[in-house]
C-alpha cells in the first residue's frame, strides 16, 4: 500500500509498506494491503511502518506522534499527524 505521513509543515514519510500499526483511540490497529476504507482518530503513541522492500526484508520505521487522523482509500493510507 502507498503510505503518506504529513505533519503540519512537512512530509514525514512517503513510500510503500506491507503493514502499518496505528494507535487509534480505541486500540492499536493493524493495517495491511487492501484494507477496507476507514477514517480514524489517532492518540499519542507510535506509528510502526513495515516497509515493503526486497533489498531489506525487515525495514521498519517508527514515528512517535501526539495525535492525528488516518484515512484509508483505494489502498492509500494517509496520516495527518502532530509529531
Amino acid at each position: 500500500m502507498q503510505v503518506l505521513v504529513l505533519d503540519t509543515d512537512r512530509t514525514v514519510y512517503q513510500g510503500y509498506a506491507k503493514k502499518v500499526m496505528l494507535p487509534t483511540l480505541e486500540e492499536e490497529m493493524c493495517i495491511l494491503d487492501f484494507h477496507q476504507p476507514f477514517l480514524a482518530s489517532l492518540r499519542s503513541g507510535q506509528v510502526k511502518i513495515a516497509q515493503e522492500s526486497a533489498d531489506i526484508p525487515a525495514a521498519e520505521h517508527t514515528l512517535t506522534i501526539k495525535k492525528g487522523i488516518a484515512k484509508m482509500v483505494r489502498n492509500e493510507l494517509t496520516l495527518m499527524v502532530e509529531v
